[in-house]
């Protein structure tokens, strides 16, 4: 009986303990941020991971919430541009807790805490894309395009507001989904094109003028080869003829042997190949092949 008297009361002493332990302590796990309340009021005093003790309840409650980064998107809904063109857009947002007093006095769960957060994020969405314009999202000009600069002003903007109001830090945000109103797309198409045929435009100009300036280069190179050329012509020709001048000036002083070289030449030209001739020997230029002139001779 001793020892089931002794049982019991180590049983009941540890229930006890553990009780206690209960009351005056609580634990905080690596993925949780607790805010204590002591009557109410928020403790300014941050918990880390590990056991930690407070006075029981009702004199201190512990609240607990997820620290971990979360992710909202928005709805896929239509807004405008800068010049109140419509398009359709949706992102999307991760988040956390910054400022556990300050979310805990907002909200009593993360569900309420994103709702509100998603309707701040929709707005800070809406006035950044109606200060730009349509063709800073889509543009057939890649440098035009200003998507991450976009990004970073709707981060900032709604970061600066979530810490401020609701104690909650937006980690990342970006553009998740872009389209365009069916009402629209036809129209947004055909600017696409007429600015595509722009630049074809530009290019096949700058291809011409640049097709002229080197059809224009040769015709002068050409020119001024030709002028070259007819002006050596015209030297060689002059030179030609001075000879030739001298030569009629030379036979005219002796004009049998102008006839005789004439004769001569033409002699020459008959018999370059094997030719069998039946003729008269007194045939010019043949009677120079004659005995009687060779015997003149």
């Amino acid at each position: 009986m001793k020892a089931q008297k002794l049982i019991n009361l180590v049983v009941g002493g540890l229930l006890l303990l553990l009780f206690v332990v209960l009351l005056f302590a609580f634990q905080v796990r690596e993925t949780e941020t607790v805010m204590v309340s002591t009557l109410g009021q928020p403790s300014v005093r941050a918990f880390g991971p590990g056991l930690h003790f407070k006075l029981p309840w009702p004199i201190q409650t512990v609240q607990r919430f997820d620290k971990r980064v979360r992710v909202y998107q928005t709805k896929y809904d239509q807004i405008a541009d800068k010049e109140g063109k419509p398009m359709m857009m949706m992102v999307y947002a991760g988040w956390r807790i910054a400022d556990t007093a300050v979310f805990s006095r907002k909200f009593d769960d993360v569900q309420a805490a994103e709702r509100s957060l998603g309707e701040m994020v929709s707005s800070e969405r809406n006035a950044v894309v109606g200060e730009n314009l349509f063709a800073d999202f889509v543009s057939t000009d890649a440098s035009k395009v200003k998507f991450e600069q976009v990004e970073t002003e709707m981060r900032s903007r709604a970061d600066r507001k979530a810490r401020a109001n609701y104690g909650i830090e937006i980690a990342f945000l970006g553009i998740h989904r872009l389209g365009l109103p069916e009402s629209s797309t036809q129209v947004i198409f055909d600017r696409m094109k007429a600015e595509r045929k722009g630049v074809v435009d530009k290019l096949q100009a700058e291809g011409e003028s640049e097709s002229k300036r080197i059809r224009t280069a040769a015709e002068t190179e050409s020119a001024k080869a030709l002028a070259t050329a007819e002006a050596k012509v015209i030297e060689l020709r002059g030179a030609a003829e001075a000879e030739a001048a001298k030569s009629y000036r030379t036979l005219e002083l002796n004009p049998d042997l102008a006839i005789f070289l004439q004769k001569l030449g033409t002699l020459e030209s008959s018999l370059k190949e094997r030719s069998t001739l039946i003729l008269d020997e007194r045939t010019p230029p043949f009677d120079l092949l004659s005995p009687a002139v060779k015997n003149k001779k």
